[in-house]
Formats: structure tokens, C-alpha cells, sequence
């Protein structure tokens, strides 16, 4: 019986072992997340109208903010040069960089808003029928990933990428996603979701690593 029991012993002890083995060459390391994109979840409803109102009212604040300080830039006539918008433009920057000098990542994306956003990009973006959005989200635009030799674009609030391409928001994402004024669009530059204002050429906020890794553009 004694016999019995230490082989039963030993048999549990090499499959526990064997399982150790297994989950080290499948699993994750211990503590380690895995990346943002592969991990939100679906929000609530309630979560889902919480993140949306406040989003909102986070927008409409900002917008109140370029109202006043657009006020006290000379205004475009209706009929204005490229020129003329372009030094509007850079005043309107040189404006909102005065007054939003401290802002910081997240005063439109707060955490509340931010895993909302997450998964509608990840329902367009994620699986065998995303291959058109993605596509639509690699044409012109300035990534790091799977092009070494593409000029690198280091995200933050109020940058500027005067000189990065602008990309094309998919149009079932769009649908998805908040209704923007037409003051501000939604820009992906590399994997990241930005906000950008369109008065200003700056970035009001973005969200890191939003979409999965992105394919290598056909040209």
C-alpha cells in the first residue's frame, strides 16, 4: 500500500513538474502584462456613456480654450492665401503653446476615457477582417516598426509633424468612435491615436500603442 502511494506521490509530482515546463515555454513571464492593444476589455454601458460624456466635456473645454485665444489672432478673410493660413496658423500655435505649456498626456484620454477608446480601435483592428482598416491606417503614415529607415516621430502633446504625412482615419472606426468638432481630428501617427487641432497643427492629447503592430506599407 506504502508503495502504492509514494508512486502515485512520485507520477503527480513529474506532471506538475511537466505542467511548470509546459506554462514557462507558453505563458507569459510572471508579472509581466501583455501589450496594451492585446489586453482591453469590453467596457460597460454605463463605463461606455461615463467615458464618452467626459471625454466631451474635456473637448469642449479645450475648444473654449482655442475660442479665446483665436479671438486675439488676427482673423483669416474668406478668401485666404496659403500664406495667410499658414501665419495664422503658427500664431495660433505659438498662442495655445503659452497657455497649455504644462499640459500632459491624458487631459482628454483620462483613465476613465482611455480603455473605451482602446477597445473600439481594437474591434476594427484586431482579426482576420481587419486587413482593409489596417491598411487604410498604414497608408502615409509616419511609423517606426517594420521601416528602419523612415524618419522616426516621437508622439507627445503639443508636438508638431509639420513634416509627417497625415493619415486616414478608417471610416467604420470613425463611426465608432466620438464625433470630433471640426476644429479637431483624430490622427493615428505610427500605432498611436492622436487628437490633433486642425487651427493650430498641434497634438492636444494621444493615446500610446493603440492599434496592434502595424504591416509594412506596399511602397
Amino acid at each position: 500500500m506504502n508503495r502504492i502511494r509514494i508512486a502515485v506521490a512520485i507520477f503527480a509530482a513529474a506532471s506538475l513538474g511537466l505542467g511548470s515546463a509546459e506554462a514557462q515555454k507558453t505563458g507569459s513571464p510572471k508579472g509581466q502584462k501583455a501589450p496594451a492593444w492585446q489586453r482591453p476589455t469590453q467596457p460597460t454601458p454605463d463605463e461606455t456613456a461615463k467615458a464618452v460624456s467626459a471625454f466631451k466635456m474635456r473637448v469642449d473645454q479645450y475648444l473654449e480654450l482655442q475660442k479665446r485665444e483665436r479671438e486675439k489672432v488676427t482673423p483669416l478673410p474668406d478668401k485666404a492665401t496659403p500664406a495667410q493660413v499658414q501665419a495664422h496658423e503658427k500664431e495660433m500655435r505659438a498662442r495655445l503653446l503659452a497657455v497649455r505649456a504644462q499640459a500632459k498626456q491624458g487631459e482628454l484620454f483620462a483613465r476613465d476615457v482611455e480603455p473605451v477608446f482602446r477597445w473600439y480601435v481594437a474591434g476594427e483592428l484586431k482579426g482576420p477582417g481587419a486587413k482593409p482598416d489596417l491598411k487604410t491606417v498604414v497608408e502615409g503614415n509616419p511609423r517606426k516598426e517594420s521601416e528602419p529607415a523612415a524618419k522616426p516621430v516621437v508622439v507627445k502633446v503639443n508636438g508638431t509633424y509639420e513634416d509627417a504625412p497625415q493619415t486616414t482615419m478608417p471610416p467604420d472606426l470613425l463611426r465608432k468612435l466620438p464625433v470630433l468638432p471640426e476644429e479637431l481630428a483624430y490622427r493615428f501617427v505610427g500605432r498611436h491615436l492622436t487628437v490633433r487641432d486642425n487651427v493650430s497643427g498641434l497634438v492636444v492629447d494621444f493615446i500610446l500603442d493603440a492599434t496592434p503592430p502595424l504591416p509594412p506599407s506596399s511602397h
